[in-house]
């Protein structure tokens, strides 16, 4: 079995108020016809294999020890939400954003099945703004020769977990997937989630 990985722009309000309501336990992406359930207003596919999906390794482990603590609070920041996964470092862990949880409140019912252990994140119209601004000063020049230079110690001396991925351009890939989620949800003054798993 794969991982499958989903990124959905969706109507805020209008997700909030769902929240709150009964069915809100079974609510899934997709309607019976394969069409993105409202108000959830497109679901892409995004990047992520079985043997190929724990992005945040690649910067916590790779980029972020060669980077200045000034530069780290912009790319902790960007990258500490645009990553899926999990860092082995215990200097750092990034706090997952989300914004849905933070907006229903108290009322809200109980979150699907399918969302309580594969959530990734959740960015209400603001934050998407917000978040997007910072991806746009992201320093790429660096960050692709700290890259290279991470993707040129052997394998080995690098000790990678199962799953991660391991060369900087797929990273870049995984993480402009993203940038592009951001700009589609901005482009409407919408939110987006993000969910994936087994």
């Amino acid at each position: 079995m794969g991982y499958d990985a989903y990124g959905a722009v969706v109507e805020w309000e209008p997700l909030l108020a769902l929240t709150r309501e009964p069915h809100w336990a079974h609510v899934w992406l997709w309607d019976d016809a394969e069409e993105p359930m409202a108000p959830f207003l497109s679901v892409d596919d995004m990047p992520g294999t079985k043997g190929h999906w724990n992005s945040l390794w690649y910067y916590g482990d790779c980029l972020r020890p060669r980077l200045s603590p000034e530069t780290r609070a912009l790319t902790d920041t960007v990258l500490g939400t645009l990553t899926t996964g999990y860092v082995f470092t215990e200097e750092w862990e990034p706090e997952r954003r989300d914004d849905l949880a933070a907006d229903a409140g108290p009322h809200a019912q109980s979150p699907p099945e399918d969302w309580r252990h594969l959530l990734n994140y959740t960015l209400r119209p603001a934050s998407v703004r917000e978040l997007l601004d910072a991806a746009h000063l992201l320093p790429w020049d660096l960050l692709t020769r700290l890259g290279e230079e991470c993707d040129a110690i052997p394998q080995e001396q690098r000790d990678p977990p199962q799953g991660a991925v391991l060369w900087f351009h797929d990273f870049r890939y995984f993480t402009f997937s993203h940038i592009t989620l951001l700009e589609q949800a901005a482009a409407g003054g919408h939110g987006v989630v993000t969910t994936g798993g087994w």
